[in-house]
Formats: C-alpha cells, structure tokens, sequence
C-alpha cells in the first residue's frame, strides 16, 4: 500500500503542481502536439522545456518528502540472530556430504504415467497465441518431448558435472555446488544465488563459462540452492525472509572458509544478495546483479516523473525506449505478466499443490514464465510457440522442472515470494530501504521484465562501480551465460579496484581445499576437514532431503 500511495503522490504532485504554475502543462502539452513550421517555433519550444526543467528538482523533492512520510528510510538494521534454527538440524551438522543427482526409476515411471495418461489440454483459442496463458499445442509439444525425447539418465549425467555436496547451515540441509579451480592463479571466491523459478543446477551452463581461464585470477564457485528449492530442505515454520537466508547463505560461506568473497544473483535473488551486503558489507567485496533495479520509493518517483522529462533523471534516449512510455513497458506489462507472483506473494500452496501433483499444470506454469522472460519480451506472446524451442534448449528447462517434480518443491520455492513480501516484519520491510553500499555492478539485459536508467539504480546502489547491458531477457543466465559470464568476471575486476572502498582486493593466492579426507591445510589457515566429517556419497544423499 505505501508502495502504491508514493505512486499516486507522485502523479498528484507532477499533475497538479505544472497546473497551477501558470498553465505550464498546457504550454507543454501545445508544444508537443504543434507542428513545428519554423526557427521561432523550435525556440518556443526549447524554451518550454527549459523552463518544466526548472520546475523538475522542487517538485521532486516535495515528492520525496511526501514519500518519506510513508515510508521513511531506516535508521538502522537491529541484529540478526545468526543462529537461528529452521528445521530439526542433523546429528552430523558440520559434516560436508557428496551429492548425486539421482533421478530414480521409480519416479521417471510415476512421471511418465501421469504425462502419459494426462486428460486432452482444452483447445487454446484461434489465434490466441499465449496470451490467454500457455498456448495448449506448446504445452502437448513439451510434455511429449519430456515423456519421449528427454533422456534422463543422461540429463542426470550432465548435471552431475560439477561437484555438489551437503551440509546442514541453520538448521537446513542445503545443497550447492562447489567448483574450485585447478591453476596457480589467485583464486576469488563467488557465491551465486538464483531466481525464485530456478535453483543452482541453472548456473551450470553459466559456470562452464566462468571456469574458463582468463586475467589473472580464477574463480572458485559457490552456488547455493536456497532453502525449499533444488536438493535444499524446506523450513516447516513461518518467516523465513530473505534476509534470514542471506545469513544461511553467509555461514554456508563461513563454513567453507570464506570470509570475503564475491556475490552474483539472478532474478528475486537480488533481494537475498543485497541484504547480505547490507548486513555484511564488510563480507560481501562486490555484488553483481542480473536484475539491477531499486524499488526505494524515491526510484519510483523519478521513474514516474521520468516519462515526463526523462532527460533530468540521467535517463538516456536509449534507456527512454526500454523504461517508456511508462504504463505500456512496465506497469500493464508486469501485471500481465507477473499475475503469478501475486498469487506466490498471496496463497503460494493454493498453487503449489496442483503443480506438485500434476507435470501439466507444472509444464504449462513454468512454460508461460519463460516464454516472456526471454529474447524479445512481451513479444514471444505472439506465436502458438511462444519462441520457447528457438530461445532455449527445452532439455534446460525440463532438467528444472524434473527437480522440482522429483523433490515437489513448487510449494515449498513459490513460498519465498510471500515471505519475501511480508511487510508486517519491520526489518524485512526495512531491508527494501535501506541502500547497499558494497561496490555494485549492473549487467543489465536488452529484454528484461524491468529496465531502469543508472541513476536510479544508484538510489539503492550508490557504488555503482560498472554497468553493461547485454543480450537477453530476464534469463539471460541460460540463454546468454557466456555474455554473464564475461561480465561478472571484468565486474570484479572492477568491483576489486574500486577507489571508494580500500582493502577489498583479495590478494591471497590459497591452495584448494577439497573435500575429501586429505587433511591438508591452505594457506588461509581453514581445514576443511577439522570438526567436520566428510561422508561419502550414497543412495540417501539423493531423493527427498526431508521437504
């Protein structure tokens, strides 16, 4: 609600305020709409427009002021428990395990009866393409596909390329994958935390590109399932925000040695990377963002302003096309687009419970939020294929929708979005405004589901240190990770050489710690192996991790 009211102040305010200033609306609007016949035209109308210029930075600020009597900016973010338990825990809980993608007989021959034996798909309507929703001949294309053609053995196979592991953090069992360089070169490690529609074996495309030698350092990747999603345990208890998983997330880190490092996130895990740097900002060295937006209510007013006078809000002709005309790009885009995370931010289980018991109405869900989350936006809409076979591999996809099948986590992942929006907690509500000050990079995406100008994003950002806009829509990350890939990498070069924050340049070169009982100390003094058993890998360590 406060959300909406800065939105209504701020049209107010334009609205009103050009009204009573000596008609300079109407002078505005007569300027735009009056064909230009001569040189004292074109002057009357740059002299209009300088003029609303003038008038642009009061009203601004009477806006904020307004704004901030809604939602005031915190003072500061009270102590987080770092403890706190949000499930049973394990007897072994320091113990690191292997991890297997297994994907059981038993299960592939559920799945496939069910796809198999699914009732006809209700006809779409003539020429309806998908915008009534998932066009019915392209969901029979892919779930025949994921009944006929999808090998899952071999799928298994490939996503097993990485090592992967276990460990209890808070409580969770929570799963990640774990890839640590084979050079000489200085290591940076890097946590990467996805989407509320995806989970860590999706960077799996984007970390073949990230192993990839080059400069001078090499990376060791951590990428982390969050609770309730992929192989990671569900909580069974209400109120686990996003920033209680930024503090899961930090001492899975802390448990493997890092007490500096990197963070790149994708989609809604946006939110969990930025309050790890607002709660560790002396941890977090750098944050690369895959959906660099503010949302603080000073952002929304120069957004909305902005599709007045775009010019004073930093916002360049090229940003103008992406972000405006404001109620076509992004407002009655994203209501008709993102109508499903009302219903995650609202009754997620009302929804999750149909897509854990039916692979149609998984198929069908899933498929309709990457139709328009890739190249060319709104406009894959159009065609009965919704451009999904020309923008993805379909396997990728499917790999995701055979996990959240195999561990039902469509409940358990869309219950994060209602966490996530569940203002009633006032730190939760404060992490939304409070600025991150860690060094920030933006890798921006030419068809993304939101697009704002730099200056805005450094309303929530203020060290924005580097910005670059890349092809692709909101998951980029799959269709384009050599394009993330290369940025995130020239992002931390620039992140580590950034003059507004000193000592965040990791210079120690460490030898690598494996896991497995070698006993070997690195350099930085961590062992992994010390208070902490590493099992091996068995049939328990795949399946239902207790969801």
């Amino acid at each position: 609600m406060a959300y909406f009211l800065t939105w209504c102040s701020c049209y107010f305010i334009v609205f009103t305020s050009f009204s009573v200033s000596g008609g300079l609306l109407g002078d505005v609007l007569d300027t735009a709409t009056k064909p230009v016949s001569s040189a004292s035209d074109t002057a009357t109308a740059s002299q209009t427009l300088s003029k609303l210029g003038t008038y642009i930075p009061a009203y601004l600020e009477v806006a904020q002021k307004i704004a901030s009597s809604f939602v005031p900016e915190p003072q500061s973010i009270p102590p987080i428990n770092q403890s706190l338990q949000w499930g049973p825990g394990s007897k072994d809980r320091d113990s690191i395990r292997p991890f297997h993608v297994r994907f059981s007989d038993e299960m592939v021959k559920d799945l496939l009866y069910r796809i198999n034996h699914r009732r006809k798909i209700r006809p779409s309507l003539q020429g309806s393409g998908n915008h009534y929703g998932p066009n019915s001949a392209l969901v029979k294309q892919v779930l025949d596909h994921w009944s006929q053609k999808y090998d899952f053995k071999e799928r298994a196979k490939k996503l097993n390329r990485h090592p992967q592991y276990i460990t209890n953090v808070n409580g969770l069992d929570i799963h990640y994958i774990h890839v640590q360089p084979s050079g000489n070169k200085r290591v940076v490690p890097i946590l990467l935390i996805h989407s509320v529609e995806s989970n860590s074996l999706q960077f799996s495309n984007l970390i073949d590109h990230m192993i990839e030698s080059g400069g001078d350092f090499e990376f060791e990747i951590i990428a982390a399932d969050m609770p309730g999603f992929g192989y990671s345990q569900a909580t069974n208890k209400q109120g686990l925000y996003e920033y209680h998983i930024a503090v899961i997330l930090n001492n899975l880190m802390q448990r493997l040695g890092h007490s500096q490092y990197f963070v790149h996130a994708e989609g809604c895990g946006t939110f969990v990377a930025c309050a790890m740097g607002v709660l560790y900002p002396d941890t977090i060295q750098g944050f690369h963002s895959g959906f660099p937006v503010s949302i603080l209510p000073k952002t929304l007013i120069k957004y909305g302003l902005g599709a007045i006078f775009p010019s004073a809000f930093g916002i360049s002709e090229k940003d103008e096309k992406k972000m405006y005309p404001l109620l076509k790009k992004t407002v009655l885009f994203l209501l008709k687009n993102l109508s499903y995370l009302i219903e995650y931010a609202t009754r997620p289980d009302q929804v999750g419970i149909g897509l854990d018991e039916s692979p149609t109405a998984l198929a069908a869900w899933f498929i309709q939020v990457y139709t328009f989350g890739a190249n060319g936006r709104g406009q894959n809409l159009n065609p009965p294929d919704g451009n999904i076979f020309k923008n993805y591999d379909i396997d990728d996809i499917l790999d995701y929708l055979t996990v959240v099948w195999d561990q039902q986590s469509a409940t358990t992942s869309a219950r994060f979005i209602k966490e996530l929006v569940d203002f009633k907690d006032e730190v939760n509500f404060d992490m939304y405004l409070s600025p991150d000050y860690v060094p920030f990079v933006a890798n921006k995406r030419n068809d993304d589901i939101l697009f704002e100008s730099n200056d805005l994003i450094k309303d929530k950002f203020p060290n924005l240190v580097q910005s670059n806009t890349i092809d692709g829509g909101h998951f980029a990350d799959i269709t384009n990770p050599e394009g993330v890939a290369d940025s995130i990498r020239s992002g931390v070069v620039a992140m580590e050489n950034y003059e507004g924050r000193s000592n965040n340049k990791l210079t120690h070169k460490k030898k690598r710690h494996h896991h497995h009982n070698s006993g070997n100390e690195n350099s930085s003094g961590y062992n992994p192996n010390e208070n902490r058993s590493i099992l091996p890998a068995n049939e328990n360590n795949s399946g239902l991790l207790g969801k």
